[in-house]
């Protein structure tokens, strides 16, 4: 009944491949963070505090 494999050492890839998908996501926050609201300026002529609520609210809505 207890097929699962517990510990990081039998888990190794899976654990290895979360932490990599999670170091892509948060680089991917971190830009956006810090490239849009430049971009929305430039682009749409809307300050960075609107720019990314309405970056939010977009995808919330979605």
């Amino acid at each position: 009944m207890d097929d699962y494999a517990h510990g990081l050492r039998k888990n190794w890839k899976q654990f290895s491949l979360l932490v990599l998908i999670n170091a892509f996501v948060g680089a991917m926050l971190g830009m956006e963070r810090s490239i849009f609201p430049e971009y929305a300026e430039q682009i749409f002529g809307i300050v960075s505090k609107s720019s990314l609520l309405s970056f939010i609210i977009v995808f919330w809505y979605k």
